[in-house]
Formats: C-alpha cells, sequence, structure tokens
C-alpha cells in the first residue's frame, strides 16, 4: 500500500515538472495566460513547498487578488511556505521581502533582504535594495552598515560614496559627515574625475563656494579635452556663482584647443538651454559674447543664428528672426529645414512673396535637401494670398518630389492640405473624396476629420456624417478650441443650440486670453438664433473690436441681428 502511495506521489510529480517546464515555454512564447493555467495545474497536481510552481501561483494569486485580504493570504502563505523550503532562491526571497515592504511587514522583509544578501555577496543589488529600503525607514546608521559591507566586497566608489553622503545629508541632516565622506575618497582617489565631479555636487549643495570652484578648476585639469565634465563644471559654476562664472568657464571651452568644432557647438548649446539667466540686459550681453567668440572659433556654426532667431520669433519680431536665419542659411544653402523656417518668418511678417521668391529659389537649387518644408511653407505662403490653386499645386509637388520619404501619416496630412485648399476653388465632392482619401491613409487624422466636418457644415452636405467626423475628434482631443467651435457650428446648422452654446463657449474659455474673431462670430450668431440677443451684440461688439473693417460685424452690431 505504501509502496503504491510512493508511486503515485512520484508520477504527480513527473506530471507536474511536465506542466512546469511547459509553463516555461509558454512564457517564452508571451503566452501568459496559456502558462499561468499551467503553473495552477503543476501546483494542484503536486502541492509541496519545494515545487517551483508554488512561488508563481503564489505571487499570482497575490497580484490577482484586487485587494481581496482572503486571496492575498492564500497567496502569502504558498510564497511563504515555497520560500522556506527553498532556500537557495534568493529571487524568491527578494520578491518576498519586497512584497513585505509594501504591505509594511518591515521587519519581516529586512531579515529576507539581509538573508538574500548574504546567500549572494557577489551581487551588490541585493544589498542596495536593502540599504534603500532602509533609507526609506530613515534608519541611517543600519542603512550606513549595508553600504559598508558592499563596500568592502566591491572596494570603494563614487556611486557608493554618494549613496551614503545623500543618505547623511538629506535623511539625517548629518553635513559634517556627509562631507567627511566625499573628502575620503577624494583623498584616497584624488584625480578620479567622477569623485571630483561627485565632490563638486555635494559641496554645490552646501554653497561651499570656493571650494566648489576650486574643485571645478581641478577637474577640468585632470580631464581637459572631456566635454561631458566641461559641461557639467560650467553648469555648477552657474548654480554656486552664477552666470557670469559659468560664462567664463564657457568661453575658456569655445576657445580651447582641445575641442572639436561640434563640442564647441554642443557646449554652447548646453550653455543657453540650460542656464536660465532673469536679467534680460545680463542675458543678452553674454549672448552676444559667446556668439562673437563662436564666430571667430567656429565660423561655420549656425547655432548662434538659430538661437537668436528663436529669441526674436518669441518676442514676436519676425522680421529680425528672419534675418538670423538668413545668416545661418548662408552657412548652409542646402538646408531645406533651414529655407522653411527663414520663409515661415516671412509668411508670419505678412510679406509672403519674400517667402515665394526663396521657395522658387530652391527649387532651381541643387543639391537642395528636405524640400518638403519648402513646399509646405510655399503652400502656406499663396495661402495667405488666397491664391488656392497655386498652394494646392506646391503641395502636389510633395507627394510627387518627396513621395519616397513619406509615411502613410504624412501623405495623409498633405493630402488633408490639398482639401483645405481646393474647397476653395473646387466643389465640395472633390474636396470630400480628398479628405476621404486622408483618412483612409491614417484614421487618426483628427485634422482631416475636423476639416471635412466643418467644411459640409460651411458647403453643405451630411450633417450628421459631420456630427459623426467631429465627435471622434472630440474623443481624442475634447480640450482643443479649434474642435470645440466646429462641433459648435455643426450643431448650430443642425438647430441644436443648446450644445451649440455649450462647446463655443468651452472654446472661448480656453482662448479667453487670446480671443479669436471668428469664435466671437460664431458665438453672436449662435446666441442669437438661440434668443439670446444681448449676449449675441456682445459677442459681435468684441469681434468687430478686434477686426474694425469686417463688413460682416459691422452689418451684425449697426442692424443687432444676423443680416
Amino acid at each position: 500500500m505504501l509502496l503504491g502511495l510512493t508511486s503515485a506521489r512520484a508520477d504527480n510529480k513527473a506530471k507536474s515538472d511536465y506542466y512546469f517546464m511547459e509553463a516555461m515555454r509558454q512564457r517564452t512564447l508571451d503566452r501568459d495566460g496559456d502558462a499561468e493555467a499551467l503553473l495552477s495545474r503543476a501546483f494542484e497536481i503536486n502541492p509541496e513547498p519545494t515545487n517551483p510552481a508554488g512561488k508563481f501561483v503564489g505571487f499570482t494569486t497575490i497580484s490577482n487578488s484586487r485587494g481581496d485580504s482572503a486571496q492575498i493570504v492564500k497567496g502569502l502563505r504558498i510564497v511563504e511556505r515555497y520560500v522556506a523550503a527553498n532556500p537557495d532562491d534568493t529571487y524568491a526571497a527578494v520578491s518576498l521581502a519586497d512584497m513585505y515592504m509594501q504591505m509594511q511587514k518591515f521587519e519581516k522583509a529586512l531579515p529576507l533582504y539581509a538573508y538574500a544578501d548574504s546567500m549572494n555577496p557577489s551581487q551588490p543589488a541585493i544589498a542596495l535594495r536593502h540599504a534603500r529600503n532602509l533609507e526609506q525607514l530613515k534608519r541611517v546608521d543600519e542603512a550606513v552598515n549595508v553600504y559598508r559591507k558592499v563596500e568592502t566586497r566591491m572596494g570603494r566608489s563614487p556611486q557608493l560614496t554618494f549613496y551614503i553622503s545623500n543618505l547623511l545629508l538629506n535623511v539625517a541632516n548629518d553635513t559634517v559627515r556627509a562631507l567627511a565622506e566625499v573628502e575620503s575618497l577624494l583623498n584616497a582617489k584624488p584625480g578620479d574625475t567622477e569623485v571630483l565631479a561627485l565632490a563638486i555636487s555635494a559641496n554645490t549643495a552646501l554653497n561651499r563656494t570656493d571650494e566648489a570652484l576650486r574643485l571645478i578648476n581641478l577637474a577640468i585639469a585632470a580631464e581637459p579635452d572631456n566635454v561631458e565634465l566641461r559641461d557639467y563644471c560650467i553648469a555648477q559654476a552657474d548654480k554656486v556663482k552664477g552666470p557670469e562664472a559659468a560664462y567664463e568657464l564657457l568661453e575658456q571651452a569655445l576657445r580651447s584647443d582641445e575641442f572639436a568644432d561640434d563640442e564647441k557647438s554642443f557646449l554652447f548649446a548646453q550653455f543657453f538651454q540650460g542656464i536660465k539667466i532673469d536679467d534680460e540686459e545680463l542675458s543678452e550681453s553674454i549672448f552676444q559674447r559667446a556668439r562673437a567668440v563662436m564666430a571667430e572659433e567656429v565660423p561655420d556654426d549656425m547655432y548662434p543664428y538659430i538661437l537668436q532667431a528663436i529669441y526674436h520669433y518669441l518676442n514676436r519680431d519676425f522680421i529680425a528672426a528672419a534675418n538670423e536665419y538668413e545668416y545661418a542659411f548662408q552657412k548652409n544653402p542646402t538646408s531645406g529645414s533651414l529655407l522653411a523656417e527663414l520663409m515661415r518668418m516671412y509668411i508670419l511678417a505678412d510679406e509672403p512673396e519674400k517667402a515665394l521668391d526663396l521657395g522658387r529659389k530652391a527649387q532651381i537649387t541643387p543639391d537642395m535637401v528636405d524640400v518638403q518644408n519648402v513646399y509646405r511653407m510655399m503652400a502656406g505662403a499663396y495661402m495667405n494670398q488666397e491664391n488656392y490653386r497655386q498652394a494646392a499645386s506646391s503641395l502636389e509637388q510633395i507627394l510627387t518630389d518627396c513621395d519616397a520619404e513619406l509615411t502613410d501619416e504624412d501623405r495623409s496630412e498633405v493630402i488633408c492640405s490639398i482639401a483645405d485648399a481646393e474647397q476653395h476653388f473646387l466643389n465640395p465632392e472633390r474636396a470630400a473624396e480628398r479628405y476621404e482619401q486622408a483618412l483612409a491613409l491614417d484614421s487618426l487624422n483628427v485634422m482631416a476629420k475636423n476639416n471635412y466636418a466643418y467644411m459640409i457644415s460651411e458647403k453643405g452636405g451630411d450633417l450628421q456624417l459631420a456630427e459623426r467626423l467631429i465627435n471622434e475628434v472630440l474623443e481624442i482631443e475634447p480640450h482643443n478650441p479649434v474642435y470645440l467651435d466646429t462641433a459648435a457650428w455643426i450643431a448650430y446648422m443642425q438647430g441644436k443650440y443648446g450644445p451649440a452654446i455649450a462647446y463655443i463657449e468651452e472654446a472661448m474659455l480656453m482662448l479667453r486670453d487670446d480671443p479669436n474673431v471668428e469664435y466671437l462670430q460664431h458665438a453672436g450668431d449662435i446666441y442669437y438664433r438661440a434668443g439670446m440677443t444681448d449676449k449675441a451684440l456682445e459677442s459681435w461688439q468684441k469681434a468687430l473690436e478686434l477686426e474694425p473693417d469686417s463688413p460682416e460685424l459691422k452689418a451684425r452690431v449697426e442692424q443687432k441681428r444676423i443680416p
């Protein structure tokens, strides 16, 4: 009888092992559902604590518990039995310790980390996890002791010293011990730039200006050609002594023979992207000085001009921005991207003919790259002049000349823009076909859906289709004022004035600091049809203030109704 029982157990174990191995194979194939079912079966057949399927079943039971305390306890018991029966499985022990930490069972978690670490002294990750959890519990001395164990095994390193000093500084507020830790490593490795960087960071954090600057100079002297280190030192100099001190280091680097031109460009860019100078006069002074040095040291570099162009653009001085892009383009006269930005500035400055002249020259310039952006800007300039046929023609050139560069999403965007232009000089059915083409290429092209829907509301067509299209757009971007205005106008055309008011009011609320004439006129028309004549007149008057030469708005305000 006993022999039969032993035989049955052996048979169950063999079956369980088979299911376990098959589960592991299914996991490698990313069939997690099948793997989970096989593991459950493996553990059901052989529920012994030593069965490796147990740990997976236990952890899965906990993760699928959805807060059910009975399931959590059940899963936890399975894992605990497994860990007790399999002391060599440190992965399971660490995972169980992590779970204990989440449950705030700290006195169970910490000994497991210590045990797993003792079983794997060559794997510092376990000890570091142990120490970081001690940090969270503010058990400073215990955490330091664990870090010391790792130091004994692996040797001193900037990373470990950072962990210890950061712990002492930010958790224990013990600046003396934190600094002593850093200085001890610095004395042990005086020329190591990683250690110097750590020491600079610590002294910067403690506002030890002179010492931080001394260490910065030591680090630069130790590795004068290390561009990342130089960038770091410049940033730290700004923190401890301000932008002038940082600029001194930048200028040294720009004039140094240690760096190649592209490295100097990198340092220049990093400085003006990363260092914030609140004093506008000082900012301009430093920029012009740096720009002059770059003109001497790296005369072909375009970035100073591009950066200055962006500055003028943000201040809405589009002609000044165009001048800067012109300088940059002269240094790289085959860059379509740069030329397109230059053209865009002229369009924004309401000088579309200048943009078109540049585009026409680009079309006959050999070796011009990225011309599709040039065609886009030409189309924009033509649209600005209300020359819709030429705008459509420029966009068509993208599809013919740049087809190999385009994705389906790109093609969809271009075709949508062609439809936007064509609806001004072709019948709406032709533009509708274009919009359908665009959506066939990219069903998530929200601009195509919006513009198609708005065209229907303006030029006639299936308003139910327009409503469906704009609802699909609003599911993706529910708070975009452009799309809200379209939804309002479609509802208005359907006589649904309540929803129309809700949409247009939300759009205007979002643009309260930058009101839009068209939306204000739409709001007035919607209010008027809804019987809210006072609000209608108020909206029309606000729109007229923004566009005093509009005959449509003048008529509405004078007649106090939609003409």
